[in-house]
This record gives C-alpha cells, structure tokens and sequence, in this order.
C-alpha cells in the first residue's frame, strides 16, 4: 500500500510504501520465513512464544527464534508414520455387520469376510465405544428409522437399523421391549405399512440371537391390545398385525391366533369381540387352519343382531368362494 508524501528537505512529491508491505520490504528475513510461519500455524504442536501478545508485534530477531521453532515443529509433525492400508484393515476387522449376512443372503467370501457374520464376531475396539457414546438414545434410533421406511428406502433403511439393534441389544430385554414397543405402535398406527414392518421383523428374528425374547414380547404385545383396545381401530389393525405376521411364519404368531380365537368358546362374548374374530379370519385367509371355529360361529350368529349375524354370513360365504370378495 503507498501513499503520496513530500519531501521537507527538497519541497518534491515521490510514493511512500506503508504498513505490513514497507515492513517486509526492509526486512527480506521475514519473507524468507513467512512460509514456515505459516505452516507452523496450521501444526498442532506449534506453540507461540510468551513474549508474543496481541498488543506487541514481533522484532526481526524474535520472528527469526519463532520461525525456527517452527520450522523444526513442522519437519517433526510431518515425521510421523502413518498407519499403512493393512493395519487400519486389522483395526476395522469385524467391526461392523455383513450387509449380505444381516439380509439373509449368502456372502461370497463366507469366512473370510472381513463383517461380522452375527453378535458374536463382533469387536467392539477402542475407538468403536467412544463413537458409539456420541449417538442418540436408543429408542430414538429406533423411532427415526422406522419413520423413515417407505417402499423406495426398505433394504437401505433396514440393514442399517437391523444393524444397530444387532449390535446394541446384547442379552438386556428392556433393550429389546424398546424395539418391540416402537414397531409395534408404528403396525397399529400405519396398517398401510404392515407388509414392510412385518418383513423387517422376519429379518430381525432371523438374525437376532434373542429371537425367542423378542417373539414373545411382540405376541404379549398384540395379546394385551386385543383384550383392551386403545380404540375400536386399534383392535382391528391388531388383529391385521398378527395376521400379517402369521403370513410371514415368524415365531409364536400361529399360536397367539388360537388364542384369541379360542376366545368365541368362552360365555362372555360381545360384537367388539366377534368382529376381531371375523376380521381376524378374513385377514388370514389359507394361511392357518380356522375351519374348526366356523361352527361356533354359527351358534353365535343366532344370538345377536342383524349386524353380527351379516358379517358371520359373509365370511362364510367367502369361504366358500377361497376367500374371494363378492364384487
């Protein structure tokens, strides 16, 4: 930067370089170690000395020292050995999950795959542990991931959240009732949605150590809803849920069908309870054996009104027909 000045001595005008320029100008040293000076800066080890504060600029001696120290921090930094392709292969060794494994399909490199093949080849490093303390709860994982499932995401989303609850339920099921709270409250809320939900759970107990647990939970889970619905729909889309399951053949679902079917033989009977059953059977179709529960359908058609008595005759009919609808 200059600036116009006049010379006292001989009254003429000339150009004066002023500020940071005029200061590099008279002094060369400094431009000679500007670069190293930079570098030092961006180096971690680097430290100011203390006679440098924001108020005191830097003689040329003690911008020389600085440079020098600097100078040999960088060279020091830059000595350092990086860790090679191989070792940062062995620390990653198992680390995560098969994406192959986790979606019930075959691995062409089977033992020699560097994912972990289930729970138990698993390692949890170092590094992996202080990771995993900077995710969100649990439970809130679970939740975004299930909001996020749409027909165009299922194999991305779900390996990643089959993946997380792989690795964070590990024998604890307070764990595994969160997962199983979540998706079942995400089945009743979205019957639209059943098909997807109930495959991500076939997948989950295929993979899952604790498959018998959280079996269990979820059949609990649908049990509890049928004998006191939130609301009328709530028990509809319960009975859909556990139908949708049984299509699908996971665990303890065929059972919890005759369960609550076996219901009808009981004395207490009302038409909240014989329309679960009818849409039960309906949503079933061939899938489980329910001809034994026809006849004591029929004796119940005869003791109440006209509506229950005309959703009992069409689903006969439509046994009849192969569960075909009359268009």
């Amino acid at each position: 930067m200059t600036q116009l000045v006049i010379n006292p001595n001989t009254g003429q005008y000339h150009n004066q370089i002023i500020g940071q320029q005029a200061r590099k100008k008279s002094n060369p040293e400094i431009l000679k170690n500007s670069t190293f000076l930079m570098k030092a800066h961006a180096s971690e080890n680097a430290q100011c000395p203390r006679e440098i504060t924001p108020e005191r600029s830097l003689s040329g001696s003690q911008e020389r020292r600085y440079a020098q120290k600097s100078y040999r921090a960088y060279n020091a930094d830059s000595s350092k050995k990086r860790p090679t392709s191989k070792e940062r292969q062995e620390e990653l060794y198992k680390t995560e999950l098969c994406n192959y494994w986790i979606n019930g399909q075959k691995c062409r490199f089977g033992k020699r795959c560097i994912f972990a093949h289930g729970q138990h080849e698993l390692r949890r490093p170092k590094r992996k542990i202080e990771r995993s303390k900077l995710r969100p709860p649990f439970r809130k994982q679970v939740v975004s991931h299930l909001n996020k499932l749409s027909d165009s995401s299922f194999e991305s989303v779900s390996t990643d959240l089959l993946c997380a609850i792989v690795e964070e339920v590990r024998g604890d099921e307070k764990d595994s009732l969160i997962f199983v709270k979540a998706i079942f409250n995400k089945a009743i809320a979205e019957p639209s949605l059943h098909r997807l939900y109930a495959e991500l759970w076939r997948k989950l107990l295929n993979v899952h150590p604790m498959a018998q647990v959280f079996a269990t939970q979820m059949m609990d889970q649908c049990t509890n809803e049928y004998m006191q619905p939130r609301h009328k729909d709530a028990g509809n889309n319960t009975v859909a849920w556990i139908a949708q399951l049984c299509s699908k053949k996971v665990l303890h679902a065929e059972n919890t069908v005759h369960r609550i079917l076996s219901d009808m033989f009981a004395d207490e009977k009302n038409e909240h309870k014989i329309e679960f059953w009818c849409k039960l059977i309906e949503a079933l179709k061939n899938t489980v054996d329910t001809s034994r529960y026809f006849p004591q359908l029929e004796i119940i058609k005869s003791g109440f009104g006209r509506r229950v008595r005309f959703m009992i005759m069409d689903l006969e009919d439509m046994k009849k027909r192969n569960w075909v609808k009359r268009q």
